[in-house]
């Protein structure tokens, strides 16, 4: 694990340095495949931490991010997939959590946006927000059954991550949660307690979107009051 950390460190200090980016994510992906990693829980995060100044030297690289990720949690089945939520279904929930721990590791900079815009084209953000939004209808509250009983939904960390993860300084992902009930649905969320800790990540979610530059921390603010 050390050696990781050491080999993150070496990337963002000078990434012009690593002469094969490229390559050199690709045997991170394989990384991430091997029963190895599935099996030692404790290094996914450090080599998820590796993918971002790896992703930044080039459009190529981050261009691979989001295929990687897809190809492994999007169904093989072309007529599933045009109905197809990556967070209602998920094929793989460890893949999927590394993938919200991924976004976690970008970095609130150019850099780290350039990557966000990237995922931002595929279908992660509007399948995260309506999922969610199906989970804890509008209409209904903390206290019901139903929100009750979805804290428990097993791909909602993984969910409230890829929020936190993107809504980071990223203005795209803000402006989606410029939406008044979606801002209530998680500040609700953030009081709720569960095996999960649904209420710290979904307040994480939202001091994610409040840090600046932000275009929603004023509605957040206003909602809170």
């Amino acid at each position: 694990e050390e050696i990781i950390h050491l080999c993150d460190s070496l990337i963002r200090e000078n990434p012009a340095a690593d002469s094969n980016p490229g390559n050199h994510i690709d045997f991170v992906f394989k990384c991430l495949n091997s029963n190895f990693i599935h099996e030692n829980e404790s290094l996914l995060s450090p080599i998820l931490a590796l993918i971002p100044p790896l992703a930044s030297t080039s459009r190529e690289s981050m261009q691979k991010v989001p295929l990687f990720f897809l190809n492994g949690l999007v169904p093989k089945n072309e007529k599933e997939v045009k109905t197809f939520n990556i967070f209602e279904k998920p094929t793989s929930l460890k893949l999927l959590n590394g993938f919200g721990e991924f976004l976690l590791t970008i970095p609130a900079d150019e850099r780290g946006n350039a990557i966000r815009d990237v995922i931002f084209q595929q279908p992660f953000i509007t399948d995260a927000i309506s999922y969610l939004q199906k989970l804890f209808p509008s209409d209904q509250g903390r206290n019901s059954k139903t929100w009750k009983q979805n804290v428990d939904v097993p791909s909602l960390p993984s969910l409230l991550k890829t929020l936190a993860g993107m809504v980071s300084a990223h203005k795209p992902t803000q402006t989606l949660l410029l939406d008044k009930s979606l801002i209530g649905l998680l500040l609700e969320l953030s009081t709720m307690t569960s095996a999960q800790s649904i209420g710290e990540l979904a307040s994480l979610v939202l001091q994610k979107a409040c840090e600046e530059p932000s275009v929603c921390a004023e509605s957040i603010k206003e909602a809170k009051d």
